[in-house]
């Protein structure tokens, strides 16, 4: 394991989305995006916060993921993607008032894209703000 010394990612919530901040944010995060491009192809990126990994993705074309991705035990991560999937598509269904619903339809859509390409993969993945 590598901790990379770096700085901030320069997005910091909706900051780096800005239109008036866009080009200051890729300034901020070029340090970061140079140091995560430089490691082996292989390298699995760990970033914890949601803006960071997104301005991750976005500048370095690399899909870090949230450090509960890596905690996941594998012996239940078939169970939990399963049980994932299962309270979205409640929680999202028309037909049962009792679907609490926490996330809107571009968040659903993104995390129930996670769970068809870990159920077609095989992989671990686990979706955590």
């Amino acid at each position: 394991m590598t901790l990379l010394d770096t700085g901030c990612c320069g997005m910091a919530g909706a900051f780096g989305a800005l239109k008036s901040k866009y080009d200051l944010s890729r300034q901020i995060a070029q340090p970061l995006i140079e140091k995560i491009q430089a490691q082996p192809a292989d390298a699995i990126v760990v970033a914890s916060g949601t803006s960071c990994r997104h301005q991750i993705d976005h500048l370095a074309s690399i899909h870090p993921r949230h450090m509960a991705e890596l905690l996941a035990d594998a012996k239940i991560s078939d169970e939990l993607v399963s049980k994932i999937g299962a309270a979205l598509t409640k929680m999202r269904s028309e037909d049962d008032p009792s679907g609490m619903r926490i996330v809107n339809q571009r968040q659903f859509d993104r995390l129930s894209g996670y769970i068809d390409e870990a159920k077609s993969d095989g992989t671990s993945k686990v979706a955590a703000g």
